[in-house]
């Protein structure tokens, strides 16, 4: 290499703005996670699970649904999970659907529920979804990492990536 060359990858090195690079790796990010309120909380649990730790994770908020019409900003979440027990929502379970994904906040439906596993179409993202999930009641972390983690990796903004 010349010495040529070192002095412009010096150069490169002197022109990143530190600062910025810093302040993109601590933004937080904000996940919701609606439905249900027993299957949304241990959704977000489980989520949560780091060695020694207990409880939900502060960026992620639970919330039951359907949701409270003065929830806020819907553009405040980065990333959204519905979680339902059955296969079909209701009218609350849509309307939270139609307000996140009007606020343009990326949303991956989880169905906790065992008859969906076999049903044809199933995991299939019905309008407005932008993932949808099968899981079994009583779901582990391995589940979780083969089923959804993929999921939220796909569907995460390309800004947060």
């Amino acid at each position: 290499m010349s010495l040529g060359a070192v002095g412009n990858i010096f150069n490169t090195i002197r022109q990143l703005d530190l600062n910025a690079i810093k302040k993109d790796a601590e933004r937080r990010v904000t996940l919701l996670v609606a439905g249900e309120p027993e299957l949304a909380q241990t959704l977000a649990v489980e989520l949560s699970t780091a060695p020694g730790k207990e409880g939900v994770h502060p960026w992620i908020i639970v919330q039951p649904l359907p949701l409270a019409v003065d929830t806020g900003d819907m553009s405040q979440y980065h990333l959204a999970l519905i979680v339902l027990g059955e296969l079909d929502m209701n009218e609350g379970q849509h309307s939270a659907l139609r307000r996140l994904h009007d606020a343009k906040v990326p949303v991956i439906v989880v169905i906790v529920n065992e008859a969906a596993q076999t049903q044809v179409g199933a995991d299939l993202p019905r309008p407005r979804e932008a993932a949808r999930v099968l899981l079994p009641p009583g779901f582990d972390e391995v589940t979780l990492q083969s089923r959804l983690a993929p999921a939220l990796l796909q569907s995460v903004p390309s800004d947060l990536k």
